[in-house]
């Protein structure tokens, strides 16, 4: 039979572990890679294959044959090493696993020498969507010779379970100020010189934290739009876009700012700041001849699109629907997408840019929407027939969803007011975790810093910028770096 041990992963792999280390759910993100250990194809299984199926070619039942074609032994049946990875793969995920799905796109690349140990390795290409039963997660599979030759490769999907003892732990609450006195910050945004710039949605300004994640005690005002600037997101020329929700009545109660209902003469408008003299343009502030609202939380798509939400507008008595929108920069033109959202907020994309991420707050759900090309979503056959989307997630705890940032490998995070904190929701749906921070209004987040596994959160309600370290790297957003 096969022989199995454990070998030193090269950089970048994890090391294979036994089933005393369950890979559940929560512990896969798209990109993950897997070490599966080493398997040798040896003599004895080549025979015992060839008896179980009759296949005894003589390149597998001779190694004088195997060597008159040109092999350095006999070889293995094709599908042997293939089972060994699937074998090995489940060994590595452990009680996880409910059952193999499918195998596809399996190529026989170099014959697999008798005796000759093979490295196996997996990594997550595709989680979800969801079922009863479990999670589909698709695995990328490499056998490869000590020397780097890969033999064998190909996909296999699994059903995994998520842990049956609940939701991961949170990570530890291990926050450092980064900034404080501001009015309602909001729509944090990493510069490539590492400075950290926000926005101060009660004092209508745009301000910069000198240094970043290692502040020099400055903080400069960039500009003042005025209104009420809620998100924030770096475009294609280096611009910085504004969702402005024309500006809100606020109340101050022991030392926290709460925001109220939008003021009377508020005009809600997309905007972009040039950072080089502060000009602030006006680009939209109607569609189709209807006015904005509250336009409340923005991302660019890769090829420049503006993705942005209406958060909607609340009166004493009355209330004005929000929705989400997609706007071409290049066109000045700018469509209705989604309705029927309860005030959407926070928005996002995922890695591969095939999802989109929407959150409600009153509500407190988080949306997700399938992508069939940039700015339109995909018609999808669901049990209720009007609706576009589904819910990733839905909070049964007194957590106000805000804004949101994604993370490389997939998973959501959003702010949380009400009970505040960090929200992350995995990408196949359900809570992740959560963190727990001291305000009442965490609305936003951005990763900065190297690797960009720290976490600038938006304390709003008190006024602070923190950071706080993230245990896996957050998702560098479209034209972060863009000149």
């Amino acid at each position: 039979m096969a022989r199995w041990s454990r070998t030193s992963p090269e950089p970048g792999v994890s090391s294979a572990t036994d089933r005393s280390d369950p890979l559940w759910l929560e512990r896969l993100a798209i990109g993950d890679e897997l070490a599966l250990g080493t398997v040798v194809c040896s003599s004895a299984a080549i025979d015992g294959y060839a008896a179980a199926t009759g296949d005894d070619h003589p390149i597998h039942s001779n190694r004088d044959a195997a060597r008159q074609l040109g092999f350095a032994d006999r070889i293995a049946q094709g599908p042997l090493p293939l089972g060994f990875a699937l074998s090995a793969l489940a060994r590595r995920l452990g009680p996880s696993v409910r059952t193999l799905l499918s195998v596809d796109a399996w190529a026989f690349k170099a014959p697999a020498v008798a005796d000759v140990a093979l490295d196996g390795r997996a990594r997550v290409a595709s989680i979800g969507p969801a079922r009863r039963s479990g999670t589909p997660v698709t695995f990328d599979l490499d056998l490869v010779e000590q020397s780097g030759r890969v033999v064998q490769s190909g996909r296999a999907t699994l059903l995994v379970r998520a842990d049956p003892a609940g939701a991961a732990a949170a990570p530890a609450a291990a926050w450092r100020e980064l900034a404080s006195g501001l009015a309602f910050p909001e729509g944090p945004v990493a510069l490539p010189n590492g400075d950290l710039l926000m926005v101060e949605v009660a004092a209508g300004r745009v301000t910069v934290v000198g240094g970043g994640l290692a502040p020099s005690g400055e903080l400069r005002v960039v500009a003042r739009p005025g209104g009420g600037p809620n998100g924030a997101a770096r475009g294609p020329d280096g611009r910085i876009y504004l969702c402005n929700n024309g500006g809100l009545e606020w109340l101050e109660r022991d030392g926290v700012l709460y925001p109220g209902h939008a003021r009377p003469d508020a005009v809600g408008r997309i905007e972009a700041l040039d950072l080089a003299t502060g000009a602030v343009e006006r680009l939209f502030d109607s569609c189709d001849g209807q006015p904005l609202l509250g336009p409340n939380d923005l991302v660019f798509d890769r090829q420049g699109g503006l993705w942005f939400t209406d958060h909607g507008r609340r009166q004493e008595r009355t209330r004005q629907a929000g929705a989400v929108y997609y706007a071409d920069l290049g066109q000045r033109s700018v469509r209705r997408i989604a309705t029927g959202i309860e005030q959407p907020n926070g928005i996002g994309l995922s890695p591969d840019e095939t999802r989109l991420y929407v959150a409600e707050t009153p509500t407190g759900r988080l949306w997700v929407f399938e992508l069939e090309a940039p700015g339109r979503l995909a018609r999808q056959r669901q049990a209720v027939p009007w609706l576009r989307g589904r819910i990733l997630l839905g909070s049964t705890d007194y957590r106000l969803f805000d804004s949101l940032a994604v993370e490389a490998g997939g998973d959501v995070c959003v702010g949380c007011c009400g009970e505040g904190g960090i929200a992350v929701a995995a990408q196949a749906g359900g809570l992740r975790a959560f963190l727990p921070l001291p305000d009442l209004f965490v609305t936003n987040l951005c990763f900065a810093g190297p690797g960009l596994r720290t976490a600038a959160i938006t304390l709003s309600g008190s006024g602070r910028l923190v950071a706080q370290p993230w245990a896996r790297p957050g998702l560098e957003p479209n034209f972060a770096g863009a000149v």
